[in-house]
Order: C-alpha cells, then sequence, then structure tokens
C-alpha cells in the first residue's frame, strides 16, 4: 500500500512526458498551412485562389493528423481535407485538391481566353 501513491505519480509523470514530446494540433496546423500556401505558389495555384484560410487539425494516431482547409475561390470557399504525418524532424502532408481541380481548371482557361 505505501507505494501505491508513488506508482500512480510514476505512470502520470510518464504520461505527461510522452503526450508533451507530441507538438499540439495548433503547432502543426500553422506549419504545415505556411507548408501549403508555398507548395500551392510553386504549382501555381495560387494565382486562381482568392485565400487560404484556417486550418483545422486533429491528432488521430501516433504520428497522423487529418485537418480541413478552407480555400476561397471566386468568393466561395472549399474545404479541402488534409492528410498529414508528422515525427520528431520531419512533416509530409497531402491536400485532396479534387474538389478545386474543375474550378481550377476553368479558372486557368478563362485567364488564357482573356476572360475575367
Amino acid at each position: 500500500m505505501k507505494h501505491k501513491p508513488l506508482l500512480i505519480i510514476l505512470i502520470l509523470a510518464s504520461l505527461w512526458a510522452i503526450s508533451s514530446c507530441r507538438p499540439s494540433t495548433d503547432q502543426v496546423a500553422k506549419e504545415v498551412r505556411q507548408y501549403i500556401i508555398e507548395d500551392f505558389a510553386e504549382k501555381g495555384f495560387s494565382e486562381y485562389i482568392d485565400s487560404i484560410g484556417h486550418l483545422v487539425v486533429v491528432h488521430v494516431s501516433n504520428n497522423n493528423y487529418e485537418g480541413v482547409l478552407d480555400v476561397v475561390i471566386d468568393n466561395e470557399t472549399y474545404k479541402l481535407p488534409v492528410h498529414i504525418v508528422r515525427d520528431n524532424k520531419n512533416t509530409m502532408y497531402e491536400v485532396d485538391t479534387q474538389d478545386i481541380k474543375p474550378i481550377l481548371l476553368i479558372e486557368a482557361i478563362s485567364n488564357f481566353l482573356g476572360g475575367e
């Protein structure tokens, strides 16, 4: 019985140490959002996107996160799924742009033809 409080303290300390190693979902969202902005600019998407809004991220398991990114095109907001894998050194992400590809194509054709 004497060792029970010590055991509980050790367990709580271990859980705190493990959970403190993982970045907060806000940190992950901020970091990944900046990567996405840079990536979209490199791919030429930013020419057709009015703004890249908030990225909401939740921790799913281990190093896996899921998120939703708000993107505004022609004053309409689209919510794009974002899949994130992050360890202590590296971050990989994938933005599911399937829903906006047709809109980006229309925008590109319109600009090519001289439309507004």
